[in-house]
């Protein structure tokens, strides 16, 4: 059995066994990545489903990078994204919270395209960060 089709059966699973769409896409997201990071950047180290803590906080995925923890809220509609975007502006939920919108129809080589896209500005955003920090180190002055 190939990847692809591993975790097109643990959707089907999923999609059987959990009722809530915005659960079953938190389930979907993390099990797109399940089994194999062949075909994810190197920086993607692991992705895991928020624990009950966390999901008061907006948070429902959490993606390990090598630069750290990204936090991951997921919608099945951009209506719905547009919503938590406006609540992050009213400072119900942390700015740092990445949206993902991921369809139901998603196959898994989508969703995990959708979540290496989704998080790649804030990615990015801490690579910059990483690399100001260590040349402000290099550079510093003996006194």
């Amino acid at each position: 059995m190939s990847h692809n089709d591993f975790v097109a059966s643990l959707f089907r699973r999923i999609k059987r066994g959990v009722s809530s769409k915005g659960r079953r896409n938190e389930f979907r997201t993390t099990a797109a990545f399940e089994g194999s990071f062949a075909d994810v950047p190197e920086w993607l180290l692991d992705i895991y489903n928020a624990d009950e803590a966390q999901d008061p906080e907006g948070v429902d995925v959490i993606v390990v990078t090598d630069q750290g923890d990204i936090r991951v809220q997921i919608k099945s509609n951009s209506k719905k994204a547009a919503a938590f975007k406006l609540a992050q502006d009213e400072g119900r939920y942390g700015k740092d919270i990445v949206v993902i919108v991921l369809k139901e129809d998603f196959d898994p080589k989508m969703v995990r395209a959708a979540v290496i896209s989704g998080i790649l500005g804030e990615y990015e955003k801490r690579c910059k960060e990483s690399a100001r920090i260590a040349l402000s180190k290099a550079i510093q002055l003996p006194s």
